[in-house]
């Protein structure tokens, strides 16, 4: 998660908090994201011009986004909840904000066709990013076949190279996420998909956070931001086409690809953003917190006495604001 930071430090810082391009009314806004689909509804309402208010700098990045976001190069990206956490204990405070997706296939266990269950993950070796989700997929893929997480061993990967590692033979079994699971299968039929985020709805989840300080600093920012990404949610249901056009080019697919993997994650409306926030239920926060505090302690990367309360970890404030002017 660490490489190119250097480089993109001194790119970024070119663009980070820099007077407003486009008109004196915008504010220049700068958010870094990768291809994965859940990214759609930004990325159609950067390519539609949805965001008021802001002028939205998309930066394409696979890696470091967290380093740079504490840095204060970024105004807000996308973490993972072992990150947000992480970013806690460090003594940064990086709330989550708004809900984006959660995976609903796009994200899976790939392996050779010799393993034939998860049962036989037992005594492997299985390749991943250990700075995303991924493993928390596995360590759900493992509970349903009675397995824990100290039946494997893991190496880190990143995701994109996951796939070149499977088809070589290097790893037998591998962790990733759209498009690399589609490319993977569609280009070595001896890999497939045996496991992955549909068979645990709501599992997996991506968050929006903003750079420490800036949401309460600049609250309708943040509020154009979530706007945005609502109106590119409805861009989508309204002009399919269009939309799926654009999301093909983003992850440098074909428009029927890019349909198929994008069924893959489900985009959060303003009312399940609610559900998630209120800490009932599978589909809240404090239940995946749990989740990701459980892999956490395993891999002792924080103590297993380590108990927070959910709650600081999230700001539901915003989305609340928005629900009550919109009721």
């Amino acid at each position: 998660m660490k490489k190119l930071i250097a480089v993109m430090l001194t790119a970024v810082s070119a663009l980070a908090f820099q007077p407003a391009a486009r008109a004196a009314d915008t504010v220049k806004f700068t958010f870094a994201g990768d291809n994965w689909p859940g990214f759609a509804p930004i990325w159609i309402a950067q390519k539609e011009h949805l965001f008021k208010g802001i002028d939205f700098h998309y930066i394409h990045m696979e890696s470091g986004r967290d380093a740079l976001l504490l840095a204060g190069k970024l105004d807000a990206t996308n973490l993972s909840m072992n990150q947000v956490i992480d970013n806690y204990r460090k003594g940064y405070k990086t709330p989550i904000v708004l809900p984006m997706d959660y995976s609903d296939g796009a994200d899976a266990i790939l392996a050779n066709k010799s393993i034939k269950s998860v049962k036989m993950f037992k005594g492997h070796t299985v390749a991943l990013n250990t700075l995303s989700y991924s493993e928390l997929l596995l360590l759900g893929a493992l509970k349903h076949a009675g397995l824990g997480l100290h039946d494997v061993t893991q190496t880190n990967m990143e995701a994109n190279a996951v796939p070149a590692a499977l088809m070589s033979g290097t790893v037998d079994i591998g962790v990733t996420w759209q498009p690399n699971v589609s490319m993977a299968v569609s280009k070595d039929k001896n890999v497939r998909v045996i496991f992955s985020s549909h068979d645990v709805p709501g599992l997996i989840t991506d968050n929006i956070v903003f750079a420490e300080g800036y949401a309460k600093a600049h609250p309708m920012i943040v509020k154009h931001v979530i706007e945005g990404y609502l109106a590119g949610l409805k861009f989508i249901k309204d002009h399919p086409e269009e939309a799926y056009s654009i999301m093909g080019e983003r992850m440098g697919v074909s428009p029927s690809l890019a349909k198929s993997i994008y069924s893959g994650v489900h985009n959060v409306t303003l009312p399940e953003m609610d559900v998630m926030f209120s800490g009932k239920g599978k589909m809240s926060y404090k239940s995946s917190i749990g989740d990701v505090l459980q892999v956490m302690k395993f891999q002792k990367q924080v103590p297993a006495s380590y108990a927070p309360d959910w709650k600081i970890f999230v700001d539901p404030s915003y989305v609340d604001a928005m629900l009550k002017a919109a009721s």
